[in-house]
């Protein structure tokens, strides 16, 4: 190695220092670990938590209340006739093509699988006549 790599520490610079050590927080005016600082936290989150209760009681209790006088009026209209009223269900009317189309499916459906059976029938009848034949005798 070389004589210039070689570093060199003097600590009389650290004593002969004529600036004094100031944080970011003191530089900057943020002073974080004093009771004014604890304090306006603490304002902070009170005025929050304040803020966030008038806000609840705007929208869920007056809601409540306005609705209550809804409900009680609603109440005493269910409840001020004496007679039950009945429902009386309808029949669904149903049209003269949806009463026909399910049995003339049915009946398409029954036509073609009869239909499929004869033809297959008749193709085995004919492979079983050609089998029968095609065999050659030799002796």
């Amino acid at each position: 190695m070389t004589d210039n790599s070689k570093i060199e520490i003097n600590p009389s610079v650290l004593q002969n220092r004529s600036q004094t050590y100031q944080s970011l927080t003191d530089v900057n005016g943020a002073d974080v670990f004093t009771d004014d600082y604890e304090e306006r936290v603490k304002d902070y989150q009170q005025k929050e938590q304040r803020s966030y209760e008038d806000t609840k009681e705007q929208v869920f209790i007056k809601k409540m209340d306005e609705n209550a006088g809804k409900e009680e009026a609603v109440k005493e209209q269910l409840f001020l006739t004496t007679g039950s009223q009945q429902l009386q269900q309808q029949a669904k009317v149903t049209s003269s093509l949806d009463a026909y189309w399910i049995p003339a499916c049915g009946i398409l459906l029954a036509v073609g699988i009869l239909l499929l059976l004869q033809y297959r029938k008749r193709r085995q009848g004919r492979w079983k006549k050609n089998v029968a034949h095609t065999y050659n005798y030799e002796s």
